[in-house]
């Protein structure tokens, strides 16, 4: 059992910011594969880095922050030119980022991974040693870091006027005052990044508390530091002051003699506002933002700032917001059961100015709940780059396996999905790049010879349409070719010689999705045994999705994957039939028809009508749900309703005996109580109070294929 120097609050606040750190890293390195001339790039992963080794330490981690260390060391040598990038040097950094994630997670589980440690600073001191000239550089430690260190942390005259000599060289000498929020949990973590954060704009010759105390764990809620650099003092200013939980920042010029002063003095410091950051009076006037007078002790959000603008956020546990779904469901259920009141007093209470009070309360009612509902739903949004994530990587992996050169473009990764439906479309998407890469895009010879750039092209985008998310997952590679679809069905077993030849292009396209199909010539340990698009479909459709794809021989394959904002509350159809209410979700049907009686056929013992040139199989509700709410009534003499519905390129009509019209519907679960029911996606509570089912179109779909076959 693994023990840490640091309470349950400090772990959790560890976690999320490692998180945070660790996917800095990982992105980075894969841009850095690509574009090894960023220095921003470089140095923002080497802040990284040097900021996860002190947080680490902080808690105790030390086979964490012994591995950040080195890792640190390596990218210092990157960021100095001493070291040049390749993709043996990205596999070992890739390498070390997985380690710490596994380290990482040792935090939340108390126990000893298998990570080994010891292999990794080996496979990483191997790199850093050619760069240092042939000799092992201590610790891990480059000599210009440990000459920092020290200039950083010696008091004595010599080292000072050796600061003061590069400071000369290197820019204008600035003192930097930060002050902490008192409230906050781990102030010293937040004084050695915003230490960390002056660093990387130039060189910090001294600081109080010292990089080692702050390392260590000592009182940081004031940070003096004395920075030389060539930035201006708003950049210093602007960089300590997007540090989270930092209130104050006063910068202003200093002779490199006043950085003797003693740490005793820090207390004192100014931390107001002593100067106007648009237009300074004079050069050597302070530049300071206050976000709250720390005297100030009323409870406000803790504030992130941005160029001296606060922000405020507060932290939620998802189970609040669930809860507050639910009760927003119930609210939903009330609004409706209301308007229903009010429809049957309407009749007999007519004129009465009670009843006109009434309704305009209703109405009120009615406009808050839809906003109420609206301000929950976007508070349970979370950017689909939670998802988006952790692909780069695999593709990356894949394509270096797979002998192809790919570039991975990730466009919409802010836009905002509800986290029940985040939770879901991972497993579809990963399925869909792995086959971009192992089954679409080709090998940079055979793009040559098609006269393509030898390097593919995947895309993952996400974007808003209305009250959906559109994902489109796209490559540039071969295409999905329909005569080898239909060949390979043919082949499989899943289609007769005849009934291939008869499909359309577009038809066959489809049976991609059919369950054991592939088209894959060869079996990999990534695709090629028939297991995953019919997965992809069923999951995306599962969660009120759909799934269709668009492609061109030769020139490349589009997934277009269309997802609800949110599971919980969506708009639909309800239905009568007999003396039952059914409910069909929007998202699935495409139109609503009234069909005579007579132009109703059988074929092969299936009842069909025919629209618009298309025969359209039926299916009466009242049938496929063995007799429940079968109807009482005697079919219309002039016709039957008939809701066309759609699950992936497959239509079919349900029969039923009226249209009552849309509405929202809170989807309740039935599981609990009836057990899986096939065809029923679950209930709801109409607004007289009675229940009705939820029609599971996909599965129905399902059905109707499995009884033709």
């Amino acid at each position: 059992m693994l023990h840490f120097d640091a309470t349950d609050s400090d772990l959790t606040l560890f976690l999320e910011e490692a998180a945070e750190h660790l996917r800095t890293l990982s992105d980075g390195l894969l841009r850095l594969e690509r574009d090894a001339s960023d220095p921003q790039l470089i140095q923002a992963m080497f802040r990284a880095a040097h900021t996860l080794k002190g947080s680490s330490a902080t808690i105790g981690h030390e086979r964490m922050a012994r591995l950040t260390h080195v890792m640190e060391s390596v990218l210092d040598a990157i960021r100095k030119g001493a070291l040049p990038v390749s993709p043996a040097l990205i596999d070992t950094l890739l390498a070390g980022v997985d380690a710490l994630n596994g380290l990482n997670e040792e935090v939340v589980t108390r126990e000893v991974s298998d990570v080994d440690v010891d292999l990794l600073v080996e496979r990483l001191h191997a790199l850093i040693v050619p760069a240092a000239g042939g000799n092992p550089i201590p610790g891990g430690t480059t000599q210009a870091s440990a000459s920092r260190a020290s200039r950083r942390n010696s008091g004595t005259r010599a080292v000072r006027a050796a600061g003061k000599a590069e400071a000369e060289a290197e820019g204008t000498v600035y003192t930097v005052e930060v002050a902490i929020d008192p409230r906050s949990d781990w102030p010293a973590v937040r004084a050695y990044q915003a230490l960390m954060e002056l660093a990387a704009l130039g060189t910090v010759l001294r600081s109080w508390p010292s990089e080692e105390e702050l390392q260590s764990g000592q009182s940081g809620h004031r940070l003096r530091a004395v920075v030389t650099t060539t930035r201006d003092m708003a950049t210093l200013q602007a960089a300590a002051a997007g540090v989270s939980e930092v209130l104050s920042v006063t910068v202003h010029p200093a002779p490199i003699a006043d950085e003797a002063a003693p740490a005793t003095a820090v207390p004192d410091m100014p931390l107001a506002v002593t100067g106007a950051l648009e237009a300074p009076e004079e050069e050597t006037r302070p530049i300071g933002v206050s976000r709250r007078d720390p005297t100030d002790q009323r409870e406000e959000p803790r504030e992130r700032g941005k160029g001296g603008v606060g922000t405020r956020m507060v932290r939620v546990d998802i189970g609040r917001l669930d809860e507050m779904m639910n009760l927003v469901g119930e609210l939903v259920i009330d609004r409706g059961r209301l308007a229903q009141v009010l429809r049957e007093l309407s009749g007999r209470l007519s004129g009465d100015p009670a009843l006109d009070s009434l309704a305009e309360i209703a109405q009120h009612l009615g406009r808050v709940s839809d906003d109420l509902q609206e301000q929950v739903m976007l508070a349970r949004l979370l950017p689909i780059e939670n998802v988006f994530n952790r692909f780069p990587r695999m593709v990356r992996d894949l394509a270096r396996k797979s002998g192809k050169q790919v570039r991975f473009i990730v466009e919409g990764e802010q836009t905002g999905l509800d986290r029940s439906v985040i939770d879901e479309i991972g497993d579809p998407l990963l399925h869909l790049l792995r086959n971009a890469v192992d089954h679409g895009v080709e090998p940079p010879a055979e793009r040559r010879a098609a006269g393509k750039s030898p390097e593919a092209t995947v895309r993952l985008a996400a974007r808003h349409e209305e009250n959906h998310i559109v994902i489109e997952v796209a490559d540039d590679g071969r295409g999905i070719d329909p005569r080898r679809v239909r060949e390979s069905a043919v082949r499989k077993g899943l289609l007769s010689p005849e009934a291939a030849a008869r499909l359309s292009d577009d038809e066959a396209i489809t049976l991609i999705f059919a369950p054991g199909f592939s088209t894959a010539e060869r079996v990999t340990d990534v695709s090629g045994r028939g297991v995953g698009m019919d997965v992809v479909r069923t999951n995306i459709e599962k969660i009120g999705g759909s799934v269709r794809v668009q492609t061109q021989v030769g020139a490349g394959t589009t997934f277009v994957i269309t997802l609800p904002l949110t599971l919980a509350i969506i708009r639909a159809l309800l239905v009568r039939v007999g003396e039952a209410v059914f409910t069909i979700p929007l998202s699935s049907v495409q139109e609503t028809l009234r069909v005579r009686t007579d132009a109703i056929r059988t074929v092969h013992q299936r009842e069909v009508v025919l629209i618009r040139g298309q025969a359209l199989p039926l299916v009466r509700l009242a049938d496929l749900f063995g007799g429940r709410g079968r109807s009482a009534e005697p079919a219309a003499s002039d016709g039957r309703y008939v809701v066309v519905v759609r699950s992936g390129r497959t239509e079919l009509g349900l029969v039923v005996d009226r249209l009552i019209g849309e509405q929202e519907v809170v989807i309740k679960s039935i599981g609990g109580v009836l057990g899986e029911v096939d065809g029923i996606a679950g209930a709801t509570i109409l607004g007289d109070g009675r229940v009705s089912m939820i029609v599971d179109v996909p599965k129905v779909v399902d059905r109707l294929a499995a009884r033709a076959a």
